[in-house]
């Protein structure tokens, strides 16, 4: 079986980081001999070429996009130049035929974003089977308008199957139209032995980790005011770490809510780290706050990792999280609420460890890269003899 994967945005994000684990997986446990084909070239194609992976890059358009800024005319602007490319891109896709791949040998196209169309043009004209990923709620999480008119009737027109990373996900997608009858839950799958493993230690500093794009959906903003609210002897023994590519106008936002609570030293901006498998196992706590997460690997990861993993009751958070069992969910938005779970576990810390064991555990078991390819695979075989 030969399957075109196509991919946006490089390996510092998380869907091309599951599509890389996917691709993996097919690749050893199924034999499945795959391409990839990226918006531009990344360290994706640097990875392909390293693993005698067959890769090409051409640029293609967004059907759809997000906007993260809080500056209304940067998401004014933003979307005025997407939407040029996006007229322009009907015209410039014809070039993908100049590519020396040989598509009557592709069996499936597989999309891995919601955000670009291209699979959709390959797949119609050369009679290609198509699977097209959806991988975010759309307007909840990032904000997302769509260019295309019509464009859930366009998807149900031109996909034959879609995979859902979520419950949550596929109940947003169905609400708005996308063909029910179509759609696949299929959870993502990690590179789940690479994880270094935390060992609870020295209880005199308590380090928190939050990661992924530092913006508003995500929340930072809030940890900082809740790890702020904390009783003194607790604030002072706290130390908060915030690991991710951030967007300026936001971060400054942070910074003056740290200036403002006098917790200079103990708040970090770390920055994107390509080693999160391995630096994870230095911190006690992870915390997603993020607003309505699509999935939330950043939660995954952290439970690999076996920290104490406290979400939000937003997105697919419950979805992954065993309440008081395997991680701790508090009410998005409720500052009060998160300081509170976060206090409770610098104060029970049997019970905090327990639950890091109990999620680690259930982690490894949801989401191994084996089961994630072998579903995928099994939904490949079952379109093509249909």
């Amino acid at each position: 079986m030969r399957v075109l994967f196509i991919s946006g945005g490089d390996y510092k994000y998380g869907a091309p980081k599951s599509m890389m684990t996917m691709i993996e997986g097919l690749r050893e446990f199924c034999g499945v001999e795959t391409i990839l084909l990226t918006k531009k070239r990344n360290s994706l194609n640097d990875y392909c070429d390293q693993h005698g992976i067959e890769n090409y890059s051409l640029w293609y358009r967004d059907i759809m996009a997000g906007s993260p800024y809080t500056n209304k005319l940067l998401t004014i602007a933003k979307h005025v130049v997407k939407y040029i490319s996006f007229l322009w891109g009907a015209i410039v896709r014809k070039k993908v035929d100049k590519l020396p791949i040989d598509f009557t040998t592709v069996d499936i196209v597989h999309s891995n974003t919601n955000r670009q169309d291209l699979g959709a043009y390959i797949s119609k004209k050369h009679n290609i089977r198509h699977v097209w990923h959806i991988r975010e709620m759309g307007r909840e999480d990032y904000n997302v308008i769509f260019y295309m008119k019509e464009c859930i009737a366009y998807m149900n027109t031109n996909a034959d199957v879609f995979v859902m990373i979520s419950d949550v996900v596929k109940r947003k997608w169905e609400s708005i139209g996308l063909d029910s009858r179509k759609m696949y839950t299929i959870y993502d799958g990690m590179e789940t032995d690479k994880f270094f493993k935390h060992v609870a230690g020295d209880e005199k500093k308590i380090k928190i980790v939050i990661t992924g794009h530092v913006q508003p959906n995500k929340g930072q903003l809030d940890l900082v005011k809740a790890v702020a609210r904390l009783p003194e002897t607790f604030k002072n023994k706290v130390q908060l770490d915030i690991i991710g590519e951030a967007y300026a106008d936001y971060k400054r936002l942070i910074e003056i809510e740290i200036e403002k609570n006098g917790i200079r030293s103990q708040v970090r901006f770390l920055g994107y780290q390509n080693n999160i498998n391995e630096l994870l196992s230095q911190y006690d706590i992870g915390v997603t706050c993020s607003k309505a997460e699509g999935l939330g690997r950043c939660t995954v990861e952290y439970m690999l990792a076996g920290l104490f993993t406290i979400v939000s009751d937003t997105g697919a958070n419950p979805e992954l999280i065993d309440d008081k069992i395997t991680g701790v969910i508090y009410k998005y938005g409720d500052i009060d609420s998160l300081s509170h779970v976060i206090l409770w576990g610098l104060e029970h810390v049997t019970e905090r460890n327990a639950i890091a064991e109990a999620g680690y555990r259930a982690a490894r078991m949801k989401f191994s890269k084996k089961e994630y390819a072998e579903s995928i695979y099994e939904l490949y075989n079952r379109l093509l003899i249909h």
